[in-house]
């Protein structure tokens, strides 16, 4: 027993605990010592608790034995077949969704549903006010004083494209093959909302004196009217076609995107 006593205090280099370090108390139970000698030790083992597994960085795997996995198990990914074969076949089958769901030529028609829809609001409203000023000629000397108009833009109407056709002023639908047939373009009415104010300014007595100019002003109209404007051609399977609201197709193949000027296609 003094043997093994002064085998224990020397000092051991050795990182793994040994049999040999073993020593039996009174009771005959046997207890581990650690590399220094402290009980407290992660890697102390005693007879009523279970062993634990201790991974290179010394980390405890306690995690692993409850979930039933080991530490030294990497974490299983599915499998990805990354052969030629089933590359293609995810290319095949992702174009055909992409072309199934948006088109080929969804961005013309993206686009022209876009100018439709807000452009051409935009470009009227861009106008302003215009202004017409009278002709001044001191040679026609009329019995009133000059007239000035005003003319403003303001909302924008778009109407479904139909076929007037001539007996008893009555309309029909508009579609493409009707344009084709006839040689007509496949356009719509395009009529806008216009504010006419007709005025003239007058000279006050202020004027004669030379202390006032034309302060007085006229009206004489001030109206707002639907005024046709011409026509503006529609492109196939655009929202403005018939097509598209029917939910009609005069071809399988046909993806539109194009228009119909004199009954020939245009792209």
């Amino acid at each position: 027993m003094e043997e093994l006593q002064k085998d224990s205090a020397l000092p051991s280099n050795s990182s793994d605990s040994e049999p040999e370090a073993m020593e039996l108390d009174d009771n005959g139970a046997g207890k581990s010592h650690s590399i220094e000698g402290n009980r407290d030790s992660p890697i102390d083992t005693d007879e009523g608790q279970p062993s634990m597994d201790v991974d290179i960085k010394g980390k405890s795997s306690l995690n692993d034995d409850v979930n039933g996995k080991s530490s030294s198990e990497p974490f299983s990914n599915p499998p990805i077949n990354m052969s030629v074969e089933s590359l293609e076949k995810f290319c095949k089958e992702a174009s055909r969704s992409f072309f199934d769901e948006v088109g080929l030529i969804s961005h013309q028609i993206n686009s022209y549903n876009e100018f439709v829809s807000h452009g051409l609001q935009e470009l009227f409203d861009s106008l302003g006010e215009v202004i017409v000023e009278p002709g001044y000629d001191p040679s026609k000397k009329g019995s009133g004083s000059w007239k000035h108009a005003i003319i403003k833009f303001g909302r924008v109407k778009l109407e479904k494209p139909v076929f007037w056709t001539g007996k008893d002023e009555v309309s029909v639908d508009f579609k493409p093959w009707h344009a084709r047939l006839q040689n007509m373009t496949y356009a719509s009415r395009l009529r806008v909302e216009v504010t006419i104010q007709v005025y003239s300014l007058e000279k006050s007595d202020k004027s004669k004196t030379g202390n006032d100019g034309f302060v007085q002003k006229r009206n004489f109209m001030n109206e707002t009217h639907w005024i046709f404007i011409g026509l503006l051609p529609v492109m196939v399977k655009s929202n403005l076609c018939l097509l598209h609201s029917l939910k009609e197709s005069e071809c399988l193949f046909d993806a539109g995107g194009y228009f119909l000027v004199k009954g020939m296609e245009k792209v």
